[in-house]
């Protein structure tokens, strides 16, 4: 670990946790969050990174395809739309 970072990346913090460690995971980066601290988090389950996110970045090939303010995505279907073509 650094001393004195301005940002920390989770990449697939809770991939293959159960549901019940899932939340503490979440738990932990909320409070993380919370200190001040820039959080970036990689993620596959977007609904639940889309509960604890400012901003949603959506890649694909490589690509930055959009950006959104997390609270303006109303379904998780509207960020799938981008990787489906919908």
């Amino acid at each position: 670990m650094m001393s004195g970072p301005r940002i920390v990346i989770f990449d697939e913090p809770t991939a293959g946790l159960a549901p019940k460690y899932r939340d503490a995971v979440w738990h932990l980066i909320a409070r993380v969050a919370d200190t001040g601290l820039g959080v970036l988090v990689i993620e596959q389950d977007a609904r639940r990174t889309l509960q604890y996110s400012v901003r949603c970045c959506v890649f694909g090939e490589g690509r930055l395809i959009e950006e959104l303010e997390s609270a303006s995505v109303g379904d998780v279907s509207e960020v799938a739309g981008f990787y489906l073509g919908v």
